[in-house]
């Protein structure tokens, strides 16, 4: 059996869905405006 390993970002696309562009350095400010971790979610329901 062989293993495979993944890596997720997860603040990754939390700037964009609330008008930054992108979470460089900004991670605070896009959770101030409501940004939530969704890449690890999604990554998991891929993954199943």
């Amino acid at each position: 059996m062989r293993t495979v390993g993944v890596v997720v970002n997860p603040i990754a696309g939390m700037g964009g869905r609330v008008g930054l562009k992108g979470t460089d350095d900004k991670v605070e400010e896009a959770r101030e405006r409501g940004a939530e971790q969704r890449a690890p979610d999604r990554a998991r329901e891929a993954l199943a």
